[in-house]
């Protein structure tokens, strides 16, 4: 990408771990995450999935890395209302000049699942994620080296979320 995906509007879903003959997501081979990698790149320099409104967004098999968002929050993925499904997906290297370095996830449901969540940070609180107004599950997911300079949240900053985590490791966050 050489551009965000700014403001999208509409359901999104984002598959990734095709090897090339599949032409559904469900025809993809086991650990097809791991085995043939769909990587979107940020280069430091934009917010990678950025989506407000009653939407469904769908992340699946892909690793989102290396966003920049000077200001605001949410560097690689900002989600604002509707419904998300994350799973199998690596989200890591985003930075933020507020809060949430990689993922701001707000009056939404969802659930995460079996993702990797690491070396983030953010300015303000939640140095990986802030989730906000949301009933969100992360199930078998490792949340690590994530901070913030505010120390609110090195790993996450939870704000009026019903939020479970089952499963998850949280290591190494400042």
């Amino acid at each position: 990408l050489t551009e965000s995906m700014p403001g999208m509007l509409g359901p999104m879903e984002f598959y990734g771990g095709f090897t090339g003959t599949e032409t559904l997501p469900g025809e993809r081979a086991a650990d097809y995450w791991v085995n043939n990698p769909t990587v979107i790149e940020g280069s430091n320099l934009y917010t990678m999935i950025d989506q407000n409104g009653a939407h469904k967004l769908t992340v699946d098999g892909v690793t989102l890395q290396n966003g920049n968002r000077a200001s605001g929050s949410g560097s690689l993925l900002y989600k604002n209302g509707g419904t998300i499904t994350v799973k199998n997906t690596t989200i890591t290297g985003g930075h933020a000049g507020g809060t949430a370095g990689a993922m701001y996830v707000g009056n939404a449901t969802g659930s995460f699942e079996n993702c990797e969540f690491s070396n983030s940070s953010a300015t303000s609180a939640g140095g990986f994620a802030y989730l906000a107004s949301s009933e969100l599950t992360f199930t078998d997911c490792d949340i690590t080296n994530n901070f913030t300079t505010v120390s609110q949240g090195g790993a996450m900053y939870v704000n009026t979320c019903n939020t479970e985590f089952t499963n998850c490791l949280f290591e190494n966050n400042d």
